[in-house]
């Protein structure tokens, strides 16, 4: 009994420690158990988590195909879309470059047509004036009404082309204005002066009462242009009674009405819509009551709509017309200025006499023109006249060989090659710098609007175009030589 209490206290450690090994074994049993199954956990999960990154990858790399696709289809449509640009880009271009040809060679064309009228014309207009002052001093009415006729059928084909070439400019928006601020009245008397003869041989009585002077900013030369061609409008198809020509300002909106009556044949009311259109007329076929190619009224309209105006018709058939121009821009200037109320009167004609002879070189390719200078001058002046540049080169040669000079040259702009008015002016004063102290005129065929500062630019002194007006040479003459010093006494007769 005492020994096995012995043996029992001797085994208890090994029993201990064999429970505490058996107790870790199911411990590291458990904990194997619990390893495995987080693995086998973490292997699902990572499975899982593979599945998901390769479908993830899968979409990705569809969408990432998509988007290229899309990429691919949007470059594509940008390219076409720059393609369509360019395509258009070059068409524009090439249609602005056509139009700027199409528009080049038309003022090319208008230019040309403009000289090659008004050359031929220049000799009709100046040689019938010559044979009116010659059949004046016959005293034959007959030969004196032909020569008449011939002289205003000229300047009435001169004045159709004018208009007709003022249109097409302002059609191809060419017109270029020149605003300056200009007295109304003096213009309005300017053009009355011109339709005094015809009113009064047609017995109508011109009214035009007093008013202050008025002001307004635009063109002169257009607004008088349009003024002319109402007021021969209103001389044309008024046979009896008057024409009154009034002025009213409206000072609060700053405009400034012209109004032209008349009690002539006025224009039907069904025909007021189209009264602007070129070459519309009221009445159409071969019984026209007036002669006319209908371009007067949307000529003087057109000019007036440049400057920011307003042409108005307001008319009844057989009870006259009223035409009414609104200028905007205008003022009233303080002082009183008198207009005259008559029945028109005949303009006086002058004569011009230079005392001390002045020398004239004209330079002149055209065989009517060259014989209505010398008619012109040959009175007044010691004229010598080369027919192109190569003979204007001897005759200024001669000239300055004998110790002569000139007090003013005349240059043609258009002169057979391989001259023409502006390079003979260049070699002209290369050659003989003396002839930098004398003025040179650029008389020319070459009528369009700019043609005048484009000779001035080029080292002209002044510029008139044919046909050449006897009057306004003269006047041209007298104030490029008063200018240079050269003009020693020019005395008139009226």
């Amino acid at each position: 009994m005492f020994n096995s209490s012995i043996q029992m206290v001797i085994n208890f450690p090994i029993l201990l420690f064999a429970f505490v090994a058996f107790l870790f074994l199911i411990l590291l049993f458990v904990m194997l158990l619990i390893y495995r199954r987080r693995n086998k956990q973490l292997a699902i999960n990572n499975h899982l988590l593979n599945t998901e990154l390769t479908q993830s990858r899968n979409e990705l790399n569809l969408k990432s195909e998509s988007i290229d696709i899309k990429i691919n289809e949007k470059t594509k449509e940008l390219q076409e879309h720059i393609e369509a640009r360019k395509s258009v880009e070059l068409e524009r271009k090439i249609a602005l470059k056509k139009a700027e040809e199409s528009n080049f060679l038309r003022n090319t064309f208008l230019s040309s047509m403009s000289r090659e009228i008004r050359t031929p014309i220049s000799g009709i207009i100046g040689f019938s004036n010559m044979l009116l002052g010659e059949i004046d001093q016959q005293e034959k009415p007959e030969l004196h009404k032909m020569a008449k006729g011939i002289s205003e059928s000229s300047n009435q084909l001169l004045g159709l082309m004018g208009h007709i070439l003022d249109l097409s400019r302002i059609e191809a928006k060419d017109y270029e204005l020149k605003v300056d601020t200009f007295e109304v009245n003096t213009v309005i008397n300017n053009c009355i002066e011109k339709i005094k003869n015809q009113a009064l041989k047609k017995g109508l009585n011109l009214e035009f009462g007093q008013f202050d002077n008025y002001f307004a900013s635009g063109d002169k030369d257009a607004f008088e242009k349009s003024v002319d061609l109402i007021l021969d409008n209103a001389v044309k198809y008024t046979s009896k009674g008057k024409i009154k020509i009034d002025l009213q300002a409206d000072t609060n909106q700053n405009k400034l009405k012209v109004l032209v009556s008349d009690t002539g044949i006025g224009i039907d009311k069904s025909f007021l819509s189209d009264i602007f259109e070129a070459f519309r007329q009221d009445g159409t076929g071969y019984s026209k009551i007036q002669q006319g190619a209908g371009l007067g009224l949307p000529l003087a309209h057109n000019l007036l709509h440049l400057m920011d105006g307003e042409l108005q018709i307001e008319s009844e058939r057989n009870k006259g017309t009223i035409v009414t121009f609104t200028l905007l821009r205008s003022f009233e200037n303080q002082e009183k200025g008198e207009l005259e109320t008559a029945i028109g009167i005949p303009l006086k004609k002058t004569a011009f006499f230079i005392e001390n002879q002045p020398s004239i070189f004209i330079v002149e390719d055209d065989k009517m023109n060259r014989l209505i200078f010398e008619k012109m001058l040959k009175k007044y002046a010691k004229v010598k006249i080369a027919v192109d540049g190569v003979d204007g080169f001897k005759k200024l040669e001669t000239t300055f060989q004998s110790k002569d000079g000139f007090d003013i040259i005349l240059l043609d702009i258009n002169l057979p090659a391989p001259w023409d008015g502006m390079l003979l002016l260049k070699e002209f004063k290369k050659k003989w710098p003396e002839l930098n102290k004398i003025p040179f005129v650029a008389q020319t065929a070459y009528a369009m609007p700019g043609d005048k500062e484009k000779f001035l630019a080029a080292g002209f002194d002044d510029y008139i175009s044919k046909p050449i007006d006897k009057k306004e040479l003269f006047t041209i003459i007298e104030n490029n030589m008063r200018k240079f010093g050269t003009l020693k006494k020019l005395s008139y007769e009226k």
